[in-house]
């Protein structure tokens, strides 16, 4: 690997102290190792070899490939073929039926705007009693009132449930700036389709996309968002702390996957 005088003296200091490290789409924080043939850090107990992003002045991470994953005990071949099976089954039964975890995440928004509207009904029937409330503004607060107990009952009988899908946004990945002698753009991301057709070619995001926005801005949609591959959720696990046992990592878990190939 050809480095840079400045990039080697940083990766030399570097060396068996916690660095950031970016494995299948995920940040991690491990060790950075070094033997005869390359650096390395270990991950889920297999040594993975890495390299250090030169993009910037500074190294700031390093990249490694996602560890094959390696089974103790060989199975049969039946076995295999039932394995194989199961898993193609649950597979399919993923799909046909709505997460957990998105389930959840409607749940929490269905409670919160119901106590969104029982703050809202408590409010106007203060106004309502209080003396200095003309009989205008009276009427005016009773219709208010009764949209209020026409929402709460559509809430709780359910009507809620196709309008909640329909208010995961889905994310749009938008090109511009070709530059065709380098073979090189520039790209964004946004919620609005309106604003990603102003742009020369757009697309829905898929996960690597979001993924690409954390390495290279640190944004991240904190609530549920829809891209190719189905509804995701950003998810933070572990800690920052550096004697922490259990190490910090960060990205999008797919929640829902999308039902059209």
């Amino acid at each position: 690997m050809n480095l840079s005088q400045r990039h080697q003296s940083q990766i030399n200091a570097m060396i068996g102290k916690k660095v950031r490290v970016y494995v299948a789409g995920r940040f991690h924080e491990r060790v950075l190792r070094e033997d005869h043939n390359d650096l390395y850090v270990k991950l889920n107990g297999v040594n993975v070899s890495v390299r250090p992003d030169t993009n910037t002045l500074n190294v700031l991470y390093f990249v490694g490939h996602e560890p094959k994953k390696q089974t103790e005990v060989a199975l049969s071949d039946s076995e295999e073929v039932k394995t194989d099976l199961s898993n193609s089954i649950a597979k399919h039964e993923t799909v046909k039926q709505p997460s957990l975890a998105l389930r959840i995440w409607q749940v929490d928004a269905l409670h919160a705007e119901l106590e969104q509207n029982t703050l809202n009904h408590i409010a106007l029937a203060k106004e309502f009693s209080d003396k200095g409330t003309s009989s205008e503004r009276r009427t005016q607060i009773l219709d208010e009132i009764n949209q209020l107990r026409a929402k709460r009952e559509s809430l709780i009988n359910g009507d809620h449930n196709g309008k909640e899908q329909q208010e995961v946004p889905t994310v749009y990945i938008y090109y511009y700036d070709f530059d065709e002698a380098r073979n090189t753009c520039k790209s964004g991301l946004t919620e609005s389709e309106e604003e990603a057709k102003q742009y020369p070619m757009y697309a829905i995001a898929s996960i690597d996309d979001l993924r690409d926005e954390i390495a290279a801005s640190g944004f991240v949609y904190k609530s549920p968002v829809r891209v190719k591959e189905g509804i995701v959720k950003y998810y933070e696990r572990g800690s920052w702390d550096w004697d922490a046992e259990e190490e910090f990592e960060c990205g999008y878990d797919l929640i829902e996957e999308s039902v059209v190939a």
